[in-house]
């Protein structure tokens, strides 16, 4: 039987250990679990307080997610999922 480099095919993703928390349920509204630190260029990221969407995790990029903006449908992409945290619904 041929393995998987003979066949071209490269080692196949393993799911991350040590996921504690639990993802978003997808279109949930949510908000960050903490504050992020700045980008390089001094910019914030992403700010506390605001709702954003929970667009679902990024399939090629396990344990990443994207979300949009609840005002302004500003996509982001690429944050980590355990970085959100859903709203109650006494909160909305």
């Amino acid at each position: 039987m041929a393995s998987p480099s003979d066949l071209g095919v490269g080692p196949t993703l393993k799911p991350r250990k040590g996921r504690s928390r639990r993802q978003p349920r997808t279109r949930a509204l949510v908000r960050l679990r903490s504050p992020l630190p700045s980008r390089r260029n001094g910019t914030p990221s992403l700010k506390a307080g605001v709702a954003y969407v929970f667009l679902g995790e990024i399939p090629n990029m396990p344990g990443h997610c994207v979300v949009a903006d609840a005002k302004t449908g500003q996509l982001i992409t690429g944050y980590h999922t355990d970085n959100f945290v859903e709203i109650p619904e006494d909160e909305v």
